[in-house]
């Protein structure tokens, strides 16, 4: 058999050959977008975790030496 009559022929997988990525085929410039807005994002990300871990911090401290301050009452 040559290359025609196996092409010719029909398979229930032929179809799953033609089917593409609609990513594969995008413009360059959307993949650069997307490349772009992932950076951005990851950066967001980065940048709101360690807002949140210098706000935990802070409150963690807060919570330590108002409890310090409590078990050194001359009072009591």
């Amino acid at each position: 058999m040559n290359k025609i009559s196996l092409m010719g022929a029909s398979s229930s997988n032929s179809m799953c050959n033609d089917v593409v990525s609609p990513v594969s085929h995008a413009p360059i410039h959307a993949k650069k977008d997307w490349q772009i807005g992932g950076a951005l994002l990851s950066t967001l990300l980065v940048h709101l975790g360690y807002k949140l871990k210098q706000a935990l911090n802070t409150k963690q401290q807060h919570e330590a030496s108002t409890r310090s301050k409590d078990n050194h009452d001359p009072c009591g």
